[in-house]
């Protein structure tokens, strides 16, 4: 895949395979926002990127928040003229347990983490 001049967000980008992959796309020549929970891992990140060459910039929060999702789109257009993809990497939070031993809260977190956030940030009109 050509990412050349490419802007795509990654979440759960503050380490493993989220880190790899801001390290891998970035090579390739594509512009990143970066997510996940933790500032400080995603400020690491972006400066090596940045200081490497690469052009990235990055958001901490929480995908299970809509409005969190809505902002890394937004990133994306203001630093980068819009989005062009984007790597939903961010995972389940909690513990792996049984659906039927889930309660609701559970329930919630698991859906809005692997479904809804994916969701909200790929399916956005603002994309080129």
């Amino acid at each position: 895949m050509e990412l050349e001049g490419k802007s795509i967000i990654i979440t759960g980008a503050s380490s493993g395979i989220g880190a790899a992959a801001a390290s891998l796309f970035s090579h390739e020549g594509a512009q990143l926002v970066l997510g996940a929970r933790r500032s400080e891992k995603l400020a690491e990140i972006t400066d090596a990127i940045n200081q490497g060459g690469g052009r990235a910039a990055f958001l901490a929060g929480d995908v299970r928040d809509p409005a969190y999702a809505q902002d890394l789109v937004e990133l994306a257009v203001e630093s980068f003229g819009g989005l062009d993809g984007a790597f939903n990497n961010a995972g389940s939070v909690g513990d792996m347990i049984a659906v039927d031993e889930m309660d609701p809260e559970n329930w919630h977190d698991v859906i809005a983490t692997n479904l809804t956030s994916p969701l909200a940030i790929s399916g956005n009109p603002r994309r080129r």
